[in-house]
């Protein structure tokens, strides 16, 4: 978010939201419309994309001070990949 305008830190600080997800707990999955990035202040968040045959490949773990979801949202784009909570989030 550094480089992101005044203009896209203020519109992101008007919309802005609270949530907890407990763990198991589906955030967004891939192909749906990005509608918003997840700050994470606690917990633990995987970052997977589903492969052929039901297998999931991890892509990262997101921890406390990470985001997931921001590059799809500020394009306007659908999310890329999946994300679920690990631990109560």
């Amino acid at each position: 978010l550094h480089c992101a305008a005044h203009e896209t830190i203020e519109r992101i600080n008007d919309s802005k939201d609270f949530a907890i997800f407990p763990r198991g707990k589906i955030l967004f999955h891939s192909g749906n419309e990005a509608k918003g990035f997840f700050f994470i202040k606690s917990g633990l968040v995987r970052s997977f994309v589903q492969l052929s045959k039901g297998k999931e490949q991890t892509l990262r773990l997101n921890g406390p001070g990470d985001c997931i979801g921001f590059r799809d949202c500020i394009s306007e784009s659908v999310y890329h990949h999946s994300a679920v909570s690990v631990e109560d989030t």
